[in-house]
């Protein structure tokens, strides 16, 4: 199933200039993240070694090759927030859903918890959105209870 998208998208580009990048965001597109079976089919089949697209894939900021969670929790780090609290929201969030440094999904798939810059509502500090929709003034037990109430939730 997936091989064949693979090959309809390397269908789609096989001739053309800039083949990684926009097989990268075809891929991004369908899969959601890059899968690494993906990167290493491509590069067997257009002779492009998996290097250049994983360098490509670093580079640009937009591309994820892990999955993501279900919802997106972004922790304002803003100046305001930053002096709000920001930092030990973060550490309690990581800690209660099991996230070590390295991680930024949970392993169930709910969250994926990522740092942003300013949020520019500065005086609800700190904030932290999840899938967009902000939340102001928290503290960590604040940011705990939303999360825990948006468990059940999507």
């Amino acid at each position: 199933m997936q091989k064949k998208t693979y090959q309809d998208l390397l269908l789609k580009y096989h001739q053309e200039k800039g083949t990684v990048l926009t097989l990268l965001q075809d891929l991004q597109q369908e899969f959601g993240y890059i899968p690494e079976a993906a990167v290493f089919w491509l590069a067997a089949q257009t002779n492009i070694p998996a290097s250049r697209f994983y360098g490509v894939t670093t580079y640009f900021k937009q591309f994820r090759l892990k999955p993501r969670g279900r919802h997106t929790v972004k922790i304002c780090g803003g100046a305001a927030c930053h002096v709000k609290g920001a930092v030990a929201i973060s550490k309690r969030i990581r800690a209660d859903l099991g996230l070590s440094a390295e991680d930024d999904t949970t392993a169930d798939g709910l969250f994926t918890i990522e740092s942003a810059g300013c949020a520019g509502v500065c005086n609800e500090a700190a904030v932290l959105s999840i899938d967009d929709q902000i939340y102001g003034g928290l503290t960590p037990d604040g940011a705990i209870k939303i999360l825990t109430s948006r468990q059940g939730v999507g």
